[in-house]
């Protein structure tokens, strides 16, 4: 590899490994889209809730309900209110 050419190579061979695969789709209407697989080790390892050792923002509104999520749009856009 000259020049540090494959550099970026490795980088994306190495996210692959750690996060997933990404693969580019497109319907027959032209509408394109990215599908993600997320790699067994990261699926594992965020399944292990003693294992997480981050900050969940929010976490009052796990369980919500669609109903609850909107209310607090509403509150907080009084203009632009959801339809659902």
């Amino acid at each position: 590899m000259r020049n540090g050419a494959g550099n970026g190579r490795f980088f994306c061979l190495f996210l692959v490994f750690l996060l997933g695969t990404f693969a580019p789709g497109i319907d027959r209407d032209g509408n394109v889209r990215i599908n993600f697989q997320t790699a067994v080790r990261l699926k594992k390892a965020l399944a292990r809730r003693d294992q997480y050792t981050g900050r969940i923002r929010n976490k009052a509104r796990i369980g919500w309900t669609n109903a609850d999520y909107k209310a607090l749009w509403d509150a907080e856009n009084p203009d632009d209110p959801l339809e659902i």
